[in-house]
């Protein structure tokens, strides 16, 4: 039925602080930045080239957009996997991105917890089986 997890839409102030942030901290890959039509914008990120999943911003234009920012994803886990934790985590605190919780094994894994820059939590897991 369902084949993969296509995209991931995430509401931000500005599109390029958004891709600063997304590419140059987090280490993602810029997919594609377009303008299809004046006025609209489409940015997409992934964790990796060739990813499945990608990250769509759509830039806040009203109050509701406004208020949503950092707390888009509430009673939802969004987990971006690793396959060596401990790298990961060096390259992130040197790239000033904010650890929520301190890193810890877990019988699935080891994990931490990081926010973007607005807000939004993602778990960072190396799954058990990487170990």
């Amino acid at each position: 039925m369902f084949t993969a997890f296509g995209q991931i839409t995430i509401t931000v102030r500005d599109y390029d602080e958004a891709i600063d942030f997304y590419v140059g901290k987090l280490g993602f890959t810029l997919v594609s930045d377009t303008r299809p039509v004046p006025g609209i914008r489409i940015v997409k990120v992934a964790p990796a080239a060739g990813s499945e999943t990608v990250v769509v911003f759509e830039k806040a234009t009203t109050e509701e957009d406004w208020a949503r920012l950092g707390k888009q994803f509430p009673g939802m886990t969004l987990t971006l996997f690793t396959d060596d934790i401990d790298e990961t985590v060096a390259r992130l605190k040197q790239n000033g991105v904010q650890l929520v919780e301190p890193v810890r094994k877990a019988p699935w894994g080891t994990q931490t917890v990081i926010a973007d820059l607005y807000g939004n939590l993602f778990d960072v897991l190396q799954p058990a089986q990487l170990e």
